[in-house]
């Protein structure tokens, strides 16, 4: 399935709720960045942002070629990086990922949490997008079904339950603000760092 339909559809839901709160000079990681356009449409309508993308290795040039094809000020050089063997990049006051952790195996969820603790600065953001199941249930039969075609294509991926989020961010010293219900079925969990 191509980024570019999905990224259209969540971009302004997602917008919607974040631009609430990303105010004054506001600096963003996101893992994950796909083609962009997160950060090419968020730092177009919020001239505070200073967006690192980034993504791996095999899939960089073709988000640099894009990001450079639109080019910002605001939106830093892509930077390859894969959650299972990078380490801590700086410090932001938001880490941001949609859509990753269904086609992640579950140890590359742990490790992207812990990620977003160290990176994340103090009272700093951490929010990730994306379809959840809670207390083991699926909530729509379409969730089911695409949790059974992830595994199909690899059987380490799936739809997270949200309690196991919950006690992996915790862990890493975050905290749930929100657990925002968002169209297509999916959730905007948004964490904030503790002390």
């Amino acid at each position: 399935m191509s980024q570019i339909p999905a990224a259209e559809r969540n971009k302004y839901p997602i917008w919607e709720i974040m631009k609430n709160w990303l105010s004054d000079p506001y600096h963003v990681f996101e893992i994950g960045s796909g083609l962009g356009w997160h950060a090419l449409q968020y730092c177009q309508w919020n001239p505070q942002l200073i967006w690192q993308c980034s993504e791996q290795k095999q899939q960089l040039e073709v988000l640099k070629k894009n990001v450079k094809a639109f080019p910002s000020p605001q939106i830093l050089t892509p930077i390859e990086f894969d959650v299972d063997t990078a380490q801590p990049y700086e410090t932001y006051d938001l880490v941001f990922t949609v859509n990753t952790f269904h086609i992640m195996p579950l140890e590359s969820v742990e490790r992207t949490l812990f990620l977003a603790g160290q990176m994340t600065k103090a009272a700093g953001r951490f929010s990730v997008y994306g379809p959840f199941k809670y207390q083991g249930q699926f909530t729509t039969l379409s969730n089911e079904e695409f949790d059974r075609y992830l595994k199909q294509v690899d059987s380490r991926r799936g739809l997270r339950d949200i309690e196991t989020i919950l006690t992996m961010a915790n862990s890493q010293g975050f905290k749930l603000l929100e657990d925002h219900k968002m169209p297509s079925n999916n959730q905007l969990l948004e964490f904030i760092k503790k002390g």
